[in-house]
């Protein structure tokens, strides 16, 4: 091979290496442009969609994870409000004056409007049986009308399904009268439910009296309730 034959090989292969630079230029710059929808484009698509395919893939992994945890912050937000306005509706609270001393038929609390509560407030002992419903309220103090105070009114419910609704009257100290049709299914020792909250039990029946020729049963209600010895109970908020 002659000086010249070899001066041309070298130019050709130059001039080929820089064409093919210059194409795989200019199908970058048309693929970067958009504008290449040949064959060409479409097999560089096609050699990228597994990447492509990936990455949607990932994305939507992480954007359903993050849907998810918002959705678990709101309920969480959702709970703690429940939980905070439950707790802020029961009142712990302490008698100070009442069932032990004679002649007394209210109870008095240490707590009151300073904590929110007010006329009309329902308190309970500890066990969620009912006491009775605050009267009148100070800053530092409530007063009390206790279950079975004379004269007193109050709806109650029985029955299986609590469908048996009846009013009864204060006997005092805890005892309640009231009277019943002669066929209303009642029995010693059923429990009795606060008809204005009828999850909260207010005593049992501990009599019953029928007598001939009369429509109506008498019945007799009692507090299983001390209130000589209640000290810690609960008072809870209306709304």
């Amino acid at each position: 091979m002659t000086f010249l034959q070899h001066k041309r090989k070298k130019q050709s292969k130059a001039i080929l290496a820089i064409s093919i630079f210059a194409l795989f230029a200019l199908i970058f710059i048309l693929l970067k442009a958009k504008i290449t929808e040949g064959p060409l484009s479409s097999l560089f698509v096609k050699l990228n969609l597994p990447r492509q395919a990936e990455g949607k893939a990932e994305n939507t992994k992480v954007l359903f994870l993050n849907t998810r945890i918002e959705s678990l912050e709101s309920e969480n937000k959702i709970l703690n409000a429940a939980l905070g306005e439950k707790i802020q509706k029961e009142i712990p609270a302490q008698i100070k004056l009442g069932g032990g001393y004679l002649f007394s038929d209210i109870l008095l609390l240490n707590k009151g409007k300073g904590v929110g509560l007010k006329q009309g407030d329902l308190v309970f002992a500890k066990d969620k049986i009912y006491i009775g419903k605050i009267l009148e309220t100070g800053e530092n103090w409530s007063k009390v009308q206790p279950i079975g105070s004379f004269g007193e009114k109050i709806i109650f419910r029985t029955g299986k399904d609590k469908e048996i609704a009846f009013e009864a009257v204060g006997a005092g100290r805890g005892e309640l009268l009231a009277q019943l049709p002669k066929d209303t299914v009642i029995a010693v020792g059923d429990i009795i439910w606060l008809g204005e909250a009828p999850e909260y039990p207010v005593g049992l029946v501990s009599g019953i009296r029928k007598s001939e020729g009369r429509e109506m049963q008498d019945v007799r209600i009692t507090s299983p309730l001390s209130l000589s010895s209640l000290i810690d109970v609960m008072a809870v908020k209306s709304q």
